[in-house]
């Protein structure tokens, strides 16, 4: 049996030996035990200051946009996707295998920054055979649209044609569907794809309540997304008067198989209906400050009993893909806005991280904590550089000091898929 040892090891957020390790063998912990390891293991070993912990989960991510760093950097979220996001994908798809290296940049990113399972959510697959070729874990997400299609009969009978086709595709690697957004997936369109990935068991992944442009549109009828669909003559695909989550909730969408990205406005009711019906929210802080939508009020959707995991989005909209930033800047963020640090620790960071992304992503009996019977999935961190400083709390110097430089090792299934300086 291989093990590794470290003087630190994170079972889950809030359990810590010091020191400990862990024993796999065919890709599945056997074994974690505190003190040294038994002399009979094959023992790879951390640092004096190293720190072994599950790997890390993304959540909510874009692979294939990796080639759309720095499109409309400055501009906010309507000119970011009319200036950058739309004009660049038909770039890259110019671009022979523009997708592909995109998705295999920023898989590669997240890899060296210890990310061992990705929620991926895109037309295309370029992000399976990324994850594929780097060994990662993953589940994608076909996204559904439908609101530039001239009626939701035809649009429907042809997206569920393409979604038969899926399994054949993908060859058991996991998925779910993703209808887009409420804004860019009309009602029909979006009940009828939770109806069949309900029917098929399968996750629900979409971006809800993440800019001020979809809150008009839904609540005050008015904005630049409501001029675009009236100009297309489709209002009467949609339902108006409430907030994008009770609009989803009265269509019967939500519950604890849908991942919704972002819920930065989110209301006090909105929070009610989250943490009631089960679902899920992937906090992507990154995106949402860089993009200008604002802070989502995670610290009450904790509070509420909110499911919450964390997400890097995409590339394109947060410069690079970081999940220690993000596990940092959820916890700055939100102590700045709810002026309290109860609740909002280093270990509530991490467990969004780790635990709660897989959750969400449907693999939480699989991976996201260290111990026997799940997969092997461990990332080992030397926190041994000056920006360390002394330190005594290893979920505090991960979260507070931690950056991706500091993954010596990825394993994935007990397979070292990442050593620092080279791609196993």
């Amino acid at each position: 049996m291989d093990a590794i040892a470290a003087a630190h090891v994170i079972c889950k957020a809030g359990s810590v030996l010091s020191p400990g390790w862990v024993g796999f063998e065919n890709g599945v912990i056997r074994e974690v035990g505190s003190g040294e390891p038994p002399a009979e293991l094959n023992v790879e070993r951390g640092g004096p200051r190293s720190i072994l912990m599950p790997g890390l989960v993304s959540a909510h991510a874009h692979l294939a946009l990796g080639g759309l760093r720095h499109v409309a950097d400055d501009a906010g979220f309507m000119e970011w996707i009319l200036r950058g996001i739309l004009p660049g994908i038909e770039r890259v798809n110019r671009v022979e295998n523009g997708f592909l290296d995109g998705a295999l940049q920023s898989a590669r990113e997240l890899l060296e920054g210890g990310v061992t399972l990705v929620g991926d959510s895109f037309l295309r697959l370029e992000g399976v055979f990324a994850l594929r070729t780097t060994g990662q874990k993953g589940v994608f997400f076909q996204e559904v649209f439908g609101s530039l299609a001239d009626d939701d009969a035809t649009y429907l009978e042809e997206t569920m044609s393409a979604l038969d086709q899926l399994p054949d595709q993908l060859g058991g690697f996991p998925f779910g569907y993703s209808p887009h957004t409420p804004w860019t997936c009309p009602a029909e369109v979006f009940r009828a794809t939770v109806a069949r990935a309900r029917v098929e068991g399968r996750r629900i992944s979409t971006h809800l309540a993440e800019s001020e442009e979809e809150h008009r549109f839904f609540v005050e009828r008015r904005g630049h997304l409501y001029e675009m669909s009236e100009r297309k003559g489709n209002l009467d695909r949609y339902r108006f008067g409430m907030t994008p989550v009770a609009y989803l909730d009265q269509l019967g969408i939500l519950g604890p198989d849908v991942v919704a990205a972002h819920g930065v406005q989110a209301t006090a009711d909105d929070i009610e209906i989250l943490a009631g019906t089960g679902t899920w929210i992937v906090h992507c802080p990154t995106s949402n400050l860089k993009l200008a939508e604002g802070i989502a009020p995670v610290a009450a959707m904790l509070d509420a009993g909110v499911n919450v995991a964390l997400g890097t989005d995409s590339a394109a909209s947060t410069g690079k893909l970081d999940l220690f930033e993000e596990m940092r800047t959820f916890v700055h963020v939100q102590r700045g806005a709810a002026r309290r640090t109860e609740g909002l620790s280093a270990s509530v960071a991490i467990d969004l991280a780790t635990r709660a992304g897989a959750a969400a992503l449907g693999l939480g009996d699989v991976t996201g904590t260290l111990e026997a019977g799940k997969a092997a999935d461990v990332i080992l961190i030397e926190a041994d550089r000056r920006r360390h400083g002394p330190w005594d709390d290893p979920e505090a110097v991960v979260v507070y000091t931690g950056t991706p430089d500091d993954v010596v090792l990825v394993v994935v299934d007990g397979a070292v898929r990442h050593r620092r300086g080279s791609l196993a």
